[in-house]
């Protein structure tokens, strides 16, 4: 080692240090639940937020999206009713406020990215565990989902995170956050491999300085969703347009010969269904009734519904699209005005 070199800091050594400082960072974060302040014998969602000081608490949109009657478990089990600040729908973040006790400590917000490589540790309420801690390195500083309607450029983790740990602080062995949990991806069939990612998060992001302001961003909705059974509905959300007739042969839901954007749910009320629009039907023989493929939106071709879902992320909400669809084999356009997510009832 070169003299006056800071010591090169193992493995075991930063997870160590990780969780020597866990039982002071602990009480900074709290369980989220959709649960009246006065409780409830079962929360019908928990996920996760954090304490970033005066009450305010970060926390990932998806946790409290359509929630009913949010509050917040600290680390003592009180409870306290939550107050929605702002959020961003497309970038999965949300401040919320709640009234804390005024020695509630908080985390800070980093102002140094983390390094691919560095070791993390996240407190969360995965699978309904009550803020318990988890390590992981990071692995990607910004990738994508590949997903329209996840978050972009985001931080990817090997944590091992489960449902009820989003929103949750990523935190360095400095005690700083650097991430807020978002979402998970699953791999490797019996060995069972979690990737996490998380929406980065700093101390001068102009994003959070938006919701303090009170900003709420919503993204576009036209109220149809794809919801088929695995692996269908893995394969059909992106599908190649060269594969689109095998798969309509395969898959025996006889789509016809054009790619387009299929959709096997239409929200009641929603743009969608005030359209018109028809979602896959079948008989009892298994052959389609109903089905409308679209093709377009405002005159770009769309051949999946994940491309359905990028053309639609272009626009705002109470903007009016024309999507060109074929029924029954025959072209035609429809016109919708697009809503807020959380009221097209997907």
């Amino acid at each position: 080692m070169l003299q006056g070199a800071a010591p090169v800091r193992s493995f075991a050594q930063t997870r160590t240090s990780l969780y020597a400082l866990e039982p002071k960072l602990r009480p900074a974060v709290v369980r989220i639940e959709d649960c009246p302040s006065d409780g409830c014998s079962v929360p019908n969602r928990v996920g996760t937020a954090f304490h970033i000081g005066n009450g305010y608490v970060v926390s990932a949109y998806h946790v409290i999206f359509g929630a009913k009657n949010l509050s917040a478990l600290t680390l003592d089990k009180k409870r306290y009713p939550v107050e929605v600040v702002g959020y961003d729908d497309r970038a999965d973040l949300a401040l919320l406020h709640v009234n804390l006790p005024a020695s509630l400590p908080s985390l800070p917000l980093a102002t140094v990215r983390p390094t691919v490589g560095e070791l993390t540790l996240t407190i969360g309420n995965g699978n309904g565990e009550f803020l318990q801690a988890k390590t992981g390195r990071v692995t990607t500083l910004e990738t994508t989902s590949g997903r329209p309607d996840f978050p972009a450029s985001v931080m990817q983790l090997d944590t091992q995170i489960l449902p009820g740990d989003g929103g949750g602080p990523i935190i360095t062995a400095r005690g700083e956050v650097v991430g807020v949990v978002s979402f998970l991806a699953v791999s490797g069939g019996q060995s069972r491999r979690v990737t996490a990612y998380a929406v980065p998060l700093m101390q001068n992001d102009a994003r959070l300085a938006e919701l303090r302001r009170g900003v709420k961003r919503d993204a576009p909705s036209s109220g149809v969703d794809l919801k088929l059974l695995p692996p269908l509905a893995t394969e059909a959300y992106a599908l190649p347009a060269e594969k689109f007739v095998e798969f309509s042969q395969r898959s025996k839901l006889d789509l016809g010969t054009t790619p387009g954007a299929f959709f096997t749910q239409v929200a009641p009320g929603s743009p969608a269904a005030r359209a018109g629009l028809q979602p896959l039907q079948f008989d009892r023989k298994g052959k389609r009734t109903a089905g409308d493929i679209v093709t377009a939106v405002n005159g770009q071709r769309v051949v999946n519904f994940s491309d359905f879902l990028s053309a639609v992320y272009r626009y705002q909400p109470g903007e009016v699209i024309t999507l060109t669809v074929l029924r029954a084999g025959r072209p035609l356009e429809v016109k919708l005005t697009l809503v807020a997510r959380a009221q097209a009832g997907n």
